[in-house]
């Protein structure tokens, strides 16, 4: 209960300070309009205000902090659902297969070809990104909402239907 408190509370104050900084970026470019190129509007080119802001406003100390903070972000976020994605990978198909089972060296193998492989299936699907239509936000959206159906489905068997078994 303890972390479930910190963690909303945490939610609460890292969202309203994003939101913060999206309204006074908002604000910033309303009144510098002339900033923007001939033909842009905050509305065609919001998602790339934040990172306009940091290169060309910023001093070049600070904007170089900013980037290498968003990329080490970034980079933690990547790392973790690369290796998450290898060890279920692994352990929960690869292994239930006759002889799937490996220890030592040849385990350690295994994980670094899945690494691999998981990691250049993120930089394609990443690349095939572009071709969806919309703003970030509509992007992750559509992104993320694909797995909604199967996930309620799969928590919906686990809770409700008794014979939903590896044998059932």
């Amino acid at each position: 209960r303890r972390t479930l408190s910190v963690s909303l509370c945490s939610d609460v104050v890292i969202n309203s300070l994003l939101a913060l900084t999206g309204l006074a970026l908002l604000g910033y470019y309303r009144v510098n309009a002339a900033e923007l190129a001939s033909g842009e509007s905050l509305q065609s080119v919001a998602d790339q205000l934040f990172p306009r802001f940091i290169i060309s406003r910023m001093p070049s100390g600070m904007s170089g902090l900013v980037i290498a903070a968003i990329l080490a972000a970034a980079m933690s976020s990547l790392s973790s659902g690369v290796n998450s994605t290898s060890a279920v990978l692994s352990e929960d198909f690869m292994a239930r297969l006759p002889g799937g089972r490996l220890v030592g060296v040849a385990a350690v193998t295994r994980m670094k070809w899945l690494s691999w492989l998981v990691g250049a299936m993120a930089v394609a699907l990443s690349a095939l990104n572009s071709f969806i239509e919309g703003n970030l936000i509509e992007r992750c959206y559509k992104i993320v909402n694909l797995l909604t159906a199967p996930l309620f489905v799969l928590f919906f068997l686990a809770l409700f239907v008794p014979w939903a078994n590896a044998v059932g």
